[in-house]
């Protein structure tokens, strides 16, 4: 009785080791594959190939084991994305397009509550960002803690920052990445703490503070973001 259950079990795993890692009369991958890092045996990725091209689900895993990534490659130029923590939970999730990000990317902690929202065109972040505050539990709100625009992969335009009742903490514009024009920062009641004008990222021209005790705010002159003392004639 041994022999009858030796013998099929040995069967099925000849064939199953002939059937993987197989090439077509091209040289292309074809067929299932297991591919494994380089001098190891661990595994780094399984699926399926149609003449060198993948196809179908793959799923890929980090060197010490666990699942990392999942795709869905839809067709040539279309895949649907899963990335994973260490511990099982979604990472980030999004689409390819022709290899490159494309619409909105979602962004979670590892436990598993959103972080942020991306939307990408052709691989670079384009029109609005979100990034939110993280949740430590179920029953905590989803809130925002920053809105920009990008374009082509940079800051352009207004950005925002808000405070954890929803408030506006600071504001101002962007362009090509850097800080241009005049920003203001707020206290949490929504009274202005301090505004001022940047050039190229830096702090530039007059900066008015309010100490939140008086009407009166103090200025000062910044010059290429060293405040600017006035030399004394005498």
């Amino acid at each position: 009785m041994k022999w009858i259950f030796c013998i099929p079990l040995f069967f099925t795993l000849n064939c199953f080791a002939q059937d993987v890692n197989k090439l077509n009369k091209a040289g292309e991958k074809q067929g299932p594959w297991i591919g494994y890092y380089e001098n190891s045996y661990s595994k780094r990725y399984q699926g399926t190939f149609d003449n060198g091209k993948p196809t179908g689900r793959f799923t890929y895993y980090a060197l010490e084991g666990h699942v990392n990534s999942i795709v869905d490659f839809i067709n040539d130029s279309i895949s649907d994305v899963q990335m994973f923590h260490d511990n099982g939970t979604i990472m980030a999730e999004g689409k390819y397009l022709n290899k490159l990000k494309t619409g909105k990317w979602f962004i979670y902690s590892r436990s598993d509550y959103l972080l942020n929202i991306f939307t990408y065109q052709k691989g670079a972040l384009e029109g609005t960002q979100y990034t939110y505050y993280p949740k430590f539990d179920d029953y905590e709100k989803l809130k925002v803690m920053e809105q920009y625009e990008c374009k082509g992969g940079l800051k352009n335009g207004l950005w925002k920052e808000f405070n954890k009742l929803g408030r506006v903490k600071s504001e101002g514009h962007y362009v090509d990445g850097a800080k241009e024009g005049v920003f203001t920062y707020y206290f949490a009641n929504g009274s202005i703490e301090m505004k001022g004008p940047f050039e190229k990222d830096v702090k530039n021209g007059d900066w008015f503070f309010y100490n939140g005790e008086t009407s009166n705010m103090d200025k000062l002159t910044y010059v290429n973001g060293e405040v600017y003392e006035p030399k004394d004639d005498k």
